[in-house]
């Protein structure tokens, strides 16, 4: 299609581990409205099309297609509006297979597992699953894997869920970032072979902790606006559970028949036999709790002190420990730190720090370490080139025992699915 050169506007998003978002705005008669209007049925493609949109800027590459588009006005002066998805939105659009090798009809074993690297995974998925239907990618294999560092290590069950989905929690706890971009010839080659037809590239890398990149909103500028949200501690208890191991609820019963029956004896009075089904079951061992005693003995004689968390139906299961932990890192007193920076005050996008890097800022008094977490360039007519950095995540993800528990019950799962007995 060529270089558009008669916009109005545009605008792209680069973003960490997900689709991102794009909007080119151009008059109707521009060159390039008939290519964009294709993504839907037209006289010459009945089908639609897939129509690339590629954005070059200081070293980074936006890779995407048109998803909507509207020519709206009179005839003679109409605007046309293309909103576009990055080449991430593959990552969507691929299911992973029980078994990639196998036809559809006949999925055995029930799941895919894996155990290892984060730094691999996607790639393993990927690797099985992308000649289904000829998807033409690229796959980076990352130098200097940690194999042998397990605590680094992630566990997958795949069963039909879109790559996205089945790798979010896994990204969120790492903080990895899966790149999926469009290579074109004229790009630097990624790596592994030589390419020379446009081909998607998969690739994924840690956080790069960038110790020279800081901003500080006492001096300097640069920060155009920050936003530090904090909540209070609205429970330092919870409890869990509700069911008490049927085990138990046996021992109880018949300890209570046997001394039922024991006293009628000691009577010289005849046994009656079970005469306690039932009625004692749930009754202990039902509830476990879990403390923020940090809250409870700072935030004086009012603190907020209780709430249930339903984790499963009992209450010392690996289930109820996860709930718990988990209720109680949501509950807590809280503080997450977002802003958005200037581009060139002093520090450049794309020169001096790039997406998935981890910088420092001033901000309230105190320095808070963050991820680059979006990065929006924008351009129209009458404001020029802007670049809009965004600093910092709103998720507060979860507890380290939660996540740890996690990952237990992923490894028992994958176990039970390498001997078949899921």
């Amino acid at each position: 299609m060529g270089n558009i050169t008669d916009h109005i506007e545009a605008k792209f998003t680069f973003a960490r581990n997900k689709a991102a978002a794009g909007t080119l705005v151009l008059p109707g008669d521009s060159p390039a409205a008939p290519r964009l209007r294709e993504c839907a049925p037209t006289a010459s493609r009945p089908y639609g099309d897939t129509v690339p949109v590629h954005l070059h800027f200081r070293g980074q590459k936006w890779t995407g297609r048109v998803h909507t588009y509207e020519n709206k006005g009179v005839y003679g002066d109409k605007t046309l509006t293309a909103q576009l998805v990055s080449d991430w939105r593959h990552m969507g659009g691929v299911l992973a297979y029980p078994n990639p090798l196998l036809p559809l009809v006949s999925q055995w074993p029930k799941n895919d597992p894996y155990i290892g690297p984060m730094d691999t995974a996607v790639h393993y998925y990927m690797l099985k699953n992308k000649g289904r239907y000829n998807l033409p990618v690229h796959i980076v294999w990352p130098e200097g894997v940690e194999w042998f560092n397990i605590n680094e290590w992630v566990n997958f069950m795949a069963r039909m869920a879109p790559f996205d989905e089945l790798f979010k929690d896994a990204l969120r706890d790492t903080g990895a970032h899966v790149e999926l971009f469009m290579w074109t010839p004229g790009d630097p080659q990624p790596g592994g072979s030589t390419l020379v037809k446009p081909t998607l590239v998969l690739r994924i890398s840690p956080p790069r902790k960038n110790v020279v990149v800081a901003w500080d909103e006492r001096v300097g500028g640069g920060i155009l606006e920050s936003k530090v949200s904090g909540k209070t501690s609205t429970a330092a208890h919870v409890v869990v559970g509700g069911k008490t191991y049927d085990f138990v609820n046996n021992l109880i019963s018949a300890g209570a028949n046997a001394i039922i029956n024991g006293a009628l004896s000691f009577f010289g009075l005849a046994g009656v036999g079970n005469i306690i089904t039932n009625e004692l079951d749930d009754v202990f061992m039902a509830f476990n709790a879990f403390h923020n005693w940090d809250t409870a003995t700072t935030n004086g004689p009012f603190y907020l002190r209780e709430t249930y968390a339903n984790g499963g139906a009992g209450g010392f299961t690996a289930d109820a420990v996860q709930s718990g932990a988990t209720a109680l890192y949501e509950h807590k007193a809280r503080k997450t730190v977002r802003f958005t920076v200037a581009d060139g005050l002093p520090w450049r996008f794309g020169e001096d720090f790039l997406l998935n890097d981890i910088v420092r800022a001033f901000i309230d008094g105190e320095w808070h370490e963050q991820v680059v977490d979006a990065v929006t360039v924008s351009e129209t007519r009458d404001k020029g080139v802007l670049v809009e950095p965004v600093i910092g995540d709103d998720d507060i993800g979860a507890p380290p025992i939660a996540k740890m528990i996690r990952h237990g019950q992923d490894t028992i799962k994958w176990l039970k699915a390498l001997s078949l007995a899921s």
